[in-house]
């Protein structure tokens, strides 16, 4: 994701344990230089992070799933491409923690520390978008809307993961997974791209019509381009797939931003939300040799450790 770090400097929201950014790197080896085209240095980097506040008319959300400071304390010891000053989020002066944890377990899930995230409630494991006793609370995105901004939502996990519909819609149940496909279909984000998924068993009729008639659709990365002119104004909500979370998808990521930058733009701007699923996977198996990019999956291991 080095590239990803150049793009989204001028806006970035760290809401740890959950949200940040994580660099993955192919070996776990000692820090080395960015690419020289970034032209990035550290004094650059601290005018934009720190410059004089004003009121954002962007919004920018990045999501390592499952992360925490460990992670980040990771990142900038091992991590391939950081820079020889650290991680650039660690360069801005005024950050804070948020607490992410569930009104109904000890262990926070996706799904209540999403909502919590998306809504400010905290709510119980499970819950996509609703407090505890079960009524809708308003997201993110539905806060966006409503102040005329464009929507994007990017994840590397399929559209029906707790992390992306906490930012958009809400269910009583993470595991309703046909109800939260055919609500995110309905909400119709500006731009939405995620893991391919047979959305012909899970949506009803009515979400069908809107995915022939109204969307763009394209069914894997390299056809991203080629569907995206067919629409240049942007008239039309935008849906591409991905291969889910890998090396290779975290680059697409990057790529997957940058095209969701351009397609937002709108006078009244715009709200983004991104999710690097794998972070999260790999902390599941323990292995982190994943989260520094080593391997594509937690099963694409051999060996009973790091």
């Amino acid at each position: 994701m080095k590239k990803l770090l150049a793009i989204l400097l001028p806006v970035m929201l760290v809401l740890a344990l959950a949200v940040g950014i994580f660099v993955l790197g192919e070996t776990a080896s000692a820090p080395t230089e960015p690419p020289a085209q970034t032209h990035m240095t550290l004094e650059k980097i601290q005018s934009i992070l720190n410059g004089e506040f004003v009121t954002p008319q962007n919004v920018i959300v990045i999501i390592g799933d499952g992360m925490g400071p460990n992670d980040i304390t990771l990142t900038e010891k091992y991590g391939e491409g950081v820079y020889d000053f650290g991680l650039v989020l660690n360069q801005i002066k005024n950050h804070g923690f948020c607490t992410t944890h569930s009104a109904s377990d000890a262990i926070t899930d996706s799904a209540a520390s999403g909502t919590a995230l998306s809504t400010g409630v905290k709510t119980n494991n499970g819950y996509i978008g609703k407090d505890p006793d079960g009524n809708d609370l308003k997201t993110m995105a539905e806060i966006a809307r409503e102040y005329g901004k464009k929507i994007g939502i990017i994840t590397d996990e399929e559209v029906t993961g707790a992390t992306p519909t906490a930012f958009a819609v809400y269910n009583i149940s993470r595991e309703n997974r046909k109800e939260l496909a055919n609500a995110m279909i309905k909400f119709k984000p500006d731009v939405l791209m995620s893991k391919k998924y047979n959305l012909v068993a899970i949506t009803d009729s009515e979400c069908r019509g809107l995915l022939d008639h109204t969307y763009l659709i394209a069914q894997d990365f390299s056809s991203f381009a080629d569907v995206l002119a067919t629409d240049p104004a942007g008239e039309k909500p935008f849906w591409g797939f991905l291969d889910g979370y890998s090396s290779e998808a975290s680059d697409n990521l990057t790529q997957c931003t940058e095209i969701a930058l351009e397609r937002l733009q709108n006078e009244n701007g715009f709200f983004l939300m991104i999710e690097s699923s794998g972070t999260d996977k790999f902390g599941h198996n323990g292995y982190m040799r994943g989260k520094l990019g080593e391997c594509d999956s937690p099963g694409s291991h051999s060996g009973g450790g790091p």
